[in-house]
């Protein structure tokens, strides 16, 4: 789960909201008597935060829906707190006396927090069924015991079948959500470590999608049809592709009319999102990542361009040696 800075402001607003409107007619009642805490009110509390949860995501679990409504609690009961600090305030209560109020006693408010509560957590709450159900998997290199694997699923990349694939025995890593050392200071930003048992295209994407922050990467050629990619959650490569080359087009025309060369990368930030292209040969590479991203992955994007650019030099070569020996051997017949 992730907090941006909008979605906190996003809570913080609508959390704020939620304390003042009720001083608009405090300490009116209504008609109503002040409550008592009882735990089967806390238990009603907790079944109409699971049943909002789920109504917001009918493929939750159980578990999920749990969370959720332990949330919901916990910040309805802090929103209860800071309500009677500042009533204790404005009205000289005694604090005991104040808290009580706003937590359990003074019913319009406590009734207003607990409907108003899950829709305000609700990009959190969004969150964390997506995060627990997104789909986690370890890409491991096949052995002479192991049948080959089928189709990619969701979130694995997919290539175009080449001959140019080469076996190796080196141990493919697993992504960060799985690796210890990807949090914290010592995220290594060493070369790829890739296995080779896949063409370039394909160990490049795999290389910066194992960066976390990383939603989208995908490599597409000058006609605008993918040669690899890597995604994670609902993203659509094909829907991407194409706005690769009208980045790179766009920003080459107008910059051509200035008498300048052509854009090498382009870099793009949105609200919460961070949308790079880049240029290798004739191949264009498209990342879409958190706008949050630290430099590691610009590092992981430059040495992703220097795995298409060995790659493309590697397969040319092979292409043009094997043209060669085949103008030799039929000049000598």
């Amino acid at each position: 789960m992730e907090l941006t800075g909008r979605i906190a402001r996003r809570i913080a607003l609508l959390a704020v909201t939620a304390l003042i409107l009720p001083l608009a007619v405090f300490p009116e009642q209504f008609g109503m008597q002040l409550g008592r805490a009882a735990l089967v009110y806390l238990f009603y509390e907790v079944v109409y935060y699971g049943f909002v949860a789920y109504l917001f995501h009918r493929r939750g679990s159980l578990i999920q829906l749990a969370q959720v409504a332990g949330m919901c609690l916990v910040f309805r009961l802090a929103l209860g707190a800071v309500f009677g600090l500042i009533i204790a305030a404005m009205y000289g209560m005694h604090l005991s006396v104040s808290l009580a109020l706003g937590l359990s006693s003074y019913l319009p408010v406590v009734v207003f927090h607990v409907a108003v509560t899950p829709f305000i957590l609700k990009p959190i709450v969004d969150q964390i069924i997506k995060v627990s159900t997104r789909r986690r998997f370890v890409i491991t290199p096949l052995t002479d015991d192991e049948p080959e694997a089928g189709p990619p699923s969701a979130g694995q990349p997919q290539v175009p079948v080449s001959n140019d694939n080469r076996a190796s025995g080196t141990e493919t890593p697993m992504y960060e959500s799985h690796r210890p050392e990807a949090t914290g200071p010592q995220r290594s930003t060493s070369a790829p470590a890739i296995s080779a048992d896949t063409n370039g295209f394909e160990r490049a994407v795999r290389y910066i999608g194992e960066h976390g922050s990383v939603y989208l990467a995908a490599i597409i050629d000058s006609e605008g049809l993918l040669m690899a990619n890597f995604y994670r959650g609902e993203y659509e490569p094909d829907d991407w592709a194409p706005l690769a080359l009208l980045f790179y087009e766009s920003n080459q025309r107008v910059l051509a009319r200035n008498g300048l060369t052509n854009p090498d990368r382009v870099d793009l930030r949105l609200d919460d999102r961070r949308v790079v292209t880049a240029r290798q040969n004739e191949y264009s590479l498209m990342v879409v990542a958190d706008r949050q991203s630290d430099d590691v992955l610009n590092i992981r994007i430059s040495q992703g361009l220097e795995i298409i650019a060995k790659y493309v030099t590697e397969r040319y070569a092979s292409m043009q040696d094997g043209n060669a020996e085949r103008t030799y051997v039929s000049g000598t017949e």
